[in-house]
């Protein structure tokens, strides 16, 4: 599962674990609110950060390994529980495993999540529909759905030196960041902090940006700034096109991201390049 799932899940499987990891070891990053006030725990990171280390120490950080080492290390992680699980299930029940075993395999949301590897032969005919059956949805949404933003990552890298200056103009965590450019470049992106002041009409700067786009853009970027490549949703473009063609951005490259797009989120993440 580690090399089949090629999609984005939640801001946190990056956001609270392996961006905080490769600031630990690397020294360059960014760290959320929760960190800042203090709230989060370094255990697990820290734990993500060895397969940095050792990364770091042999020179082997190259971005394939900065992105695959920590799932590979989750993998086994994944596979140590199946297997303490199964071995005390049969302790429990005489021995007995096989609809535990048949449970594990065919439950397409925990390989998806687990990011691990597992194979059975099947003799019922109603278990090779429901092994199909996960099996469908585990490609569906570990190769289709949500999987626009981790693309971007390897446009951005693939393409450097050109990106040079990166604004991100989604909802806030809607990628990972330096744990999967794993270069100094520059990117700002929008910002969703809770409000820490006790201001009623505290908006954090995602909600402040998408009640007026182009007005933000205007009051945060000139004809002088020197963003190289804004990255949006397909949805957002009709409410920045004055701005895109005013400061001559043009449509790079677009990547598939969902067949349900919703709200903020749209069915193409595009990147648009200054000229």
């Amino acid at each position: 599962m580690v090399y089949i799932v090629q999609t984005w899940f939640v801001p946190d499987e990056y956001w609270q674990t392996v961006e905080v990891a490769h600031r630990m070891v690397f020294g360059y990053g960014h760290l959320t609110w929760e960190w800042a006030q203090g709230i989060r725990s370094y255990i697990y990171p820290a734990f993500l950060a060895t397969i940095f280390i050792v990364l770091k120490y042999f020179h082997l950080d190259t971005v394939t390994a900065v992105v695959y080492g920590p799932r590979i290390l989750q993998a086994s992680l994944s596979a140590i529980g199946d297997y303490c699980f199964l071995r005390w299930y049969r302790s429990q029940n005489s021995g007995r495993g096989s609809w535990a075993s048949f449970a594990l395999i065919t439950n397409w949301f925990w390989l998806y999540c687990g990011s691990r590897t597992a194979s059975r032969s099947v003799l019922r005919i109603v278990t090779v529909g429901i092994v199909i059956v996960n099996v469908a949805l585990l490609g569906y949404f570990g190769l289709v759905h949500q999987r626009g933003t981790l693309d971007l990552m390897k446009v951005l890298t693939d393409k450097n030196p050109r990106y040079t200056n990166v604004l991100l103009l989604m909802p806030c965590h809607s990628t990972p960041l330096y744990s999967h450019l794993h270069m100094r470049i520059q990117v700002r992106f929008l910002t969703c902090e809770p409000d820490f002041t006790g201001s009623p009409n505290y908006k954090d700067e995602a909600d402040i940006f998408y009640a007026d786009p182009e007005k933000w853009l205007l009051q945060n970027y000139s004809s002088n700034d020197t963003v190289s490549h804004i990255v949006i949703y397909d949805s957002l473009y009709p409410k920045i096109n004055n701005f895109l063609n005013q400061y001559n951005y043009k449509l790079e490259t677009s990547l598939f991201h969902t067949f349900h797009p919703d709200g903020r989120v749209g069915k193409y993440v595009e990147v648009y390049r200054r000229y």
